[in-house]
């Protein structure tokens, strides 16, 4: 689940504390408010002011000889756990008391208000909140980032469906991005943006938050990758950070590009930027290629610098499934630290019953919201990461490296001879499964699909496949050297096995005939036409190799018959000009009569 929709579960269940004698908070308590931050760089803070305004709307309940009211004396409200300078204050500026009280819950605290006099039946009490969110620093647990390069705000969203309001207001020169499902709208005003939602819906689902960066103000170092600019991006300050990812830029990246085998895919400058955006998420990064950019938490983690990077070659592009490309992401970057001298990175074993168990091909790219399971994310990443290392163990990684080279080269998986067709399909897990079979020579790759990946119908396409490959294999032992035709290959990378069955059927016969061609002109000492091999292994349609062999095969026997009526000095290719009405056919004419 997104940090900030595990905080939106917790204002939910505490958007107030009820006082003595209140009932539970629900349609009693009439809860109005307006949020707003202001973010401050130069003060390297974000100034936070709540406007609330209660109405109590809990009736008494009346006894045959009591009277019971409820009220609240106090409420709380909910702000991240680094708030500091809290003050509460009625409209008219009186002040109001304000303690915070720590929830179960280690990103977020409460600021409870003191209710002076307690909020009664039918009564209207407004007060406003502030506090400030100082900037965190570097590698903090805490969410608030303020600082000259980057800022980054979440949002809490108090009031009743529809009563809630946020504004978050930046100054000019930075670019905003809003994260997550929920909307912010910009309202442009002197010197800054004010980004507003108003009359939200549903405050508990409520679940963006804003960041914002200014270029110019980050730190950059520059990298030449082989003669592509990479700029390493960082915090005002942090230093660390800088040289921790430009280290494994200089070093890492180039081992990660041999490993890989590929040229370096981009043409445009990459950015790597420090940011705390994908922690909101449970991230620790993430590749956005429409934007050339890279973004990197602030810890120092080499496996996700490397990982990102990876994915320059290993995104939708390349393979269709997400699982795919992150398998082969974190691979390539885990060996790439073992080149390096590092510790091999180690998936997890897999635990029957884990809650997040998935096959991975239902393991489908998520959207930043509140949907993501943290469990299925968690084993997704890890079995992904399992194949990927048994695959590279058993095939080594020049054998995944030459699976890569062919998905990008867009070769067929089921090749030629002596050069590989083109395919024009995506590499989706069918033919990455061809590939590291094909390609790779892979013996455990069919059983790991059919154990991690496939569900339903795919399994029953795997069981077909199983059955059509054994009628492969046996039809690219019959050829003795000539390579099963396109027209079978084509239908085997499609998954049409029964087209490809019946596509066999006649590559078989067209053998079959060729054997009874080579058989009827041994006696001659000629042999079987070159063509007919070049014909059958580039077949498109099979049929008519097929018929051709068998106008061969005629045109062979009837050389036989006629070969009685050559006498005296006529050798053989004079004989072959019977064929054509007399001895006296031109030599290239008789040729041509077998060919």
């Amino acid at each position: 689940m997104a940090l900030s929709a595990a905080i939106a579960v917790l204002v939910a269940a505490l958007a107030s504390a009820p006082g003595s004698g209140a009932q539970e908070p629900g349609d009693e308590l009439r809860f109005e408010a307006t949020s707003t931050y202001t973010v401050d760089p130069v003060a390297s803070v974000i100034h936070v002011a709540v406007d609330v305004a209660l109405t109590n709307e809990a009736a008494p309940e009346y006894g045959t000889s009591s009277i019971r009211n409820f009220y609240w004396p106090e409420v709380g409200l909910p702000v991240l756990a680094e708030a500091a300078n809290l003050a509460a204050a009625r409209f008219d500026g009186s002040p109001l008391g304000v303690r915070v009280e720590a929830v179960d819950h280690p990103a977020i605290a409460f600021a409870v208000v003191d209710l002076e006099p307690d909020l009664q039946y039918r009564d209207t009490q407004g007060f406003r909140l502030t506090y400030d969110l100082p900037d965190q620093p570097p590698r903090s647990d805490r969410i608030t980032r303020a600082n000259p390069g980057y800022v980054s705000v979440l949002p809490l969203v108090v009031g009743d469906p529809g009563l809630a309001n946020v504004k978050v207001v930046v100054p000019d020169g930075y670019e905003v991005e809003v994260l997550g499902t929920s909307t912010l709208n910009p309202e442009r005003q002197t010197g800054q943006t004010s980004w507003n939602a108003t009359a939200i819906d549903d405050p508990d689902g409520w679940d963006a938050s804003l960041t914002a960066r200014n270029g110019d103000a980050l730190t950059e170092v520059v990298v030449d990758m082989r003669g592509q600019d990479i700029a390493v991006r960082s915090w005002p300050g942090d230093g660390e950070w800088s040289d921790f990812v430009t280290r494994y830029v200089r070093e890492g990246l180039p081992v990660l590009a041999d490993l890989i085998g590929r040229p370096w895919p981009l043409d445009d400058t990459l950015r790597i930027e420090e940011t705390i955006s994908p922690y909101l998420y449970l991230y620790s990064g993430w590749y956005r290629p429409d934007d050339g950019l890279i973004e990197i938490g602030d810890e120092l983690e080499a496996i996700v610098v490397l990982h990102e990077m990876a994915h320059a070659w290993f995104d939708s592009g390349l393979f269709a499934e997400r699982w795919i490309n992150e398998a082969f992401a974190e691979e390539f970057a885990a060996r790439t630290l073992e080149r390096l001298g590092e510790p091999l990175e180690q998936p997890d074993p897999v635990v029957a019953g884990d809650p997040g168990a998935i096959r991975l091909n239902d393991w489908s790219t998520p959207l930043l919201s509140a949907s993501i399971s943290e469990d299925q994310e968690r084993f997704g990443y890890n079995v992904s990461l399992l194949l990927a290392r048994i695959l590279s163990d058993e095939i080594g990684m020049e054998g995944l490296a030459r699976v890569v080279a062919a998905a990008d080269d867009d070769a067929i998986a089921y090749r030629g001879d002596p050069e590989a067709e083109q395919w024009d399909r995506p590499t989706d897990w069918r033919r990455l499964l061809d590939l590291l079979e094909e390609v790779g020579g892979s013996q455990q790759a069919g059983a790991l699909f059919a154990a991690n990946v496939v569900a339903g119908a795919e399994e029953l396409s795997l069981v077909q496949r199983t059955e059509s490959r054994r009628a492969y294999d046996e039809l690219e032992a019959a050829g003795a050297g000539w390579t099963v035709p396109l027209q079978v290959r084509r239908g085997m990378g499609l998954w049409e096995f029964e087209s490809a069955a019946a596509y066999m059927t006649l590559a078989r016969e067209v053998l079959g005939l060729r054997e009874q061609l080579a058989a009827a002109l041994l006696p001659l000492g000629l042999i079987v036409p070159v063509h007919l091999e070049a014909s059958y292994e580039s077949a498109e349609r099979i049929a008519l190799v097929r018929d051709d062999a068998v106008a061969l095969l005629a045109a062979a026997e009837r050389l036989v018959e006629t070969e009685h009526l050559v006498h005296g000095d006529r050798g053989v290719w004079e004989s072959i000009g019977l064929l054509g009405g007399g001895a006296e056919q031109p030599y290239d004419d008789a040729v041509a009569a077998l060919a």
